[in-house]
């Protein structure tokens, strides 16, 4: 599995003039682990994920996995061009499945982006994946109108890894789900890289969650990265202001007293 570089990258919205939305990122997702990228709303975690797949170009810099090219400001006609190696998997997994499609439908058209299969193979391939993430076999004859918040995210995450992805951009796929759902899908997460040994990059505004996930931790403010390291060393031990207070905020609960 290859790393996934960002280099220098900046992406403007608006006019020539306007000020970057993100500026001159620099960072690296070494290949089987996972990057977590953290900050407050509107620093740019998301605009840099959908730079990463594809969904909008950049305005400088350029994005490589491995020896590939994913985007280069600098090449003649830039433009954003989806990567099926690089694949995301959004917040709202409502509005990422298609209501129109059961969940097998949903997993069975990232089956067949991995490349043809007979048919047989990839209904296998389809339960393979459903037990992946823990799903029920009958949950691909379910709408997404029929699964639970955390059940569509499962159904994401498996047509996700069916295109045989080398990397996962997660973008706050846990924010909208329950307090409980959530625990239970981040420990979905950790267990997929860890089987699949594909690269995570893994999009939050929540520390606690990153810090569960991530291998490497970079902190976005105002699209910039203000701090960046391994996650052990930057939450124990940061000299920036901003992570600290990050760390200071995340709720923890004090030991009970002996009785």
């Amino acid at each position: 599995m290859p790393d996934l570089k960002f280099e220098e990258v900046s992406l403007t919205y608006g006019p020539p003039g306007t000020t970057p939305t993100v500026r001159s990122i620099t960072l690296t997702a070494r290949a089987g682990t996972t990057l977590g990228l953290v900050g407050e709303s509107g620093s740019g975690k998301s605009s840099l994920a959908r730079a990463a797949v594809g969904l909008t170009p950049i305005s400088h810099g350029r994005i490589t996995l491995g020896d590939r090219v994913i985007a280069d400001a600098s090449a003649r006609r830039a433009k954003a061009r989806p990567c099926r190696a690089i694949q995301m998997v959004f917040q709202d997994s409502s509005g990422a499945l298609n209501p129109r499609r059961t969940a097998g439908q949903s997993i069975l058209e990232g089956i067949a982006a991995a490349g043809p299969i007979p048919r047989h193979l990839a209904h296998a391939e389809l339960e393979r994946l459903l037990d992946l993430v823990h799903l029920h076999p009958q949950h691909a004859e379910r709408q997404p109108r029929e699964l639970s918040g955390g059940q569509r995210q499962r159904v994401a995450l498996a047509r996700a890894i069916a295109a045989k992805p080398e990397v996962i951009v997660a973008d706050e796929v846990t924010s909208a789900l329950d307090v409980s759902v959530q625990s239970a899908v981040l420990n979905l997460l950790r267990e997929l890289q860890e089987q699949t040994a594909v690269t995570f990059v893994f999009i939050s505004h929540n520390l606690a969650a990153v810090r569960y996930l991530s291998d490497n931790i970079a902190v976005m403010r105002n699209g910039e990265v203000v701090d960046e390291g391994p996650a052990t060393r930057l939450l124990a031990n940061s000299a920036v202001p901003y992570t600290q207070n990050l760390v200071d905020a995340v709720l923890t609960v004090p030991p009970l007293a002996a009785p």
